[in-house]
C-alpha cells in the first residue's frame, strides 16, 4: 500500500494504459475480420452434399456459347451464389436476351437450382445499347427470374 501511495501518479497511468490497451484489442477483434473462419459462416456447412461439378458449368457454358445471341460467358461461385455475366452480340433485343437464363436452368439439376441462388449479368459489345447493362437473379426458393433495370 505504501507503493502505491509513493507511487500514486504512474500507478494511475499504468491502469489507464491497460485499460486503453485491453479496449484497443477487443475493438480490433471486433473490427477485423478473422480470415481462418470461413467467409460465408454456417451457411455453407452443407455445401458438400451440393456440388457443381466443371462438367455441370462446362455444359451451361456450351449452352450458351451455342446460341448466336452470345459472345462469351464466364462463371463464378461464391457461397451459395452462382453467377454467370455474358456478354451479348450487338443488335440483340432485351427480351431474346432474357430468354437465355432458361438455357442455364435446363442444364442444372434440380439438387444445384433449389441450393443454389443463380445471377446472370447481361452486358452487350454494343456500348450504344441503353437495354444493357441488367441483371437476372434467381432465390433458390424460386421458381423464375427477376429482372433489374427493367427499361
Amino acid at each position: 500500500m505504501k507503493f502505491i501511495k509513493q507511487h500514486k501518479k504512474g500507478v494511475i497511468i499504468a491502469a489507464v494504459a491497460l485499460v486503453v490497451i485491453i479496449l484497443l484489442f477487443a475493438l480490433i477483434q471486433i473490427l477485423l475480420p478473422n480470415s481462418t473462419k470461413n467467409s460465408c459462416g454456417n451457411r455453407v456447412s452443407d455445401i458438400k452434399e451440393h456440388p457443381i461439378s466443371d462438367e455441370t458449368i462446362s455444359k451451361v457454358k456450351e449452352a450458351l456459347n451455342n446460341s448466336s445471341r452470345v459472345n462469351s460467358v464466364s462463371y463464378k461461385s461464391v457461397c451459395r451464389t452462382m453467377s454467370f455475366v455474358l456478354t451479348i452480340e450487338s443488335g440483340v433485343d432485351r427480351d431474346s436476351a432474357k430468354n437465355l437464363v432458361d438455357k442455364i436452368t435446363e442444364n442444372l439439376d434440380e439438387n444445384i437450382t433449389t441450393y443454389y441462388d443463380i445471377e446472370v449479368y447481361f452486358k452487350s459489345l454494343d456500348s450504344e445499347n441503353s437495354s444493357y447493362p441488367f441483371m437476372a437473379y434467381k432465390n433458390k426458393n424460386s421458381k423464375t427470374f427477376s429482372y433489374t433495370n427493367a427499361g
